[in-house]
């Protein structure tokens, strides 16, 4: 008889985290990660040089490319995506439709964003974090993700 997780939902299958440093694993998921970051781009009334951003600074004509036929996108491009789609849901799961697609384009008083949008925020410190990150480990040849915006992101109160 197999058990189930201590923390596991009942009736709820867990799968395990795709390894994207898998090449089959990224051309498997790369269409499907653009179709939905172009849909939440499009929800939140995004320019494509925004869109560009969020992905580490993509080139508008790449990203042009890329609606129509994905290719492969690299490790660091899917794990971002991935956190625009985890804090897409999770303001869907927080807020009213209308006030969740607004939020991360309006100005926020909230002391962590400094009166910036939290889009703002996340793109100003995502490439300052990974400035010092890369400084730092270079030596190493680590790269770098949104971990610490997209965890203080979901920290944040929503007024």
């Amino acid at each position: 008889m197999a058990t189930m997780p201590a923390f596991a939902a009942a009736g709820y299958q867990f799968e395990a985290t795709p390894d994207l440093s898998k090449l089959e694993t990224r051309e498997r998921l790369s269409q499907s990660a653009m179709d939905g970051l172009l849909a939440i781009a499009d929800k939140w009334q995004l320019p494509m040089e925004r869109v560009g951003d969020l992905l580490g600074g993509m080139p508008r004509s790449t990203l042009y490319k890329l609606k129509t036929a994905a290719g492969t996108l690299k490790q660091d491009e899917l794990t971002r995506i991935s956190y625009v789609v985890g804090i897409y849901k999770a303001l869907h799961i927080l807020l009213p439709a209308e006030h969740a697609d607004r939020w991360m384009t309006q100005p926020n008083d909230n002391f962590l964003f400094g009166g910036q949008a939290p889009l703002d925020y996340a793109i100003e410190t995502a490439s300052r974090a990974c400035s010092k990150f890369v400084a730092s480990s270079m030596r190493r040849g680590a790269g770098c993700s949104w971990h610490t915006w997209a965890i203080s992101i979901s920290r944040a109160p929503t007024g």
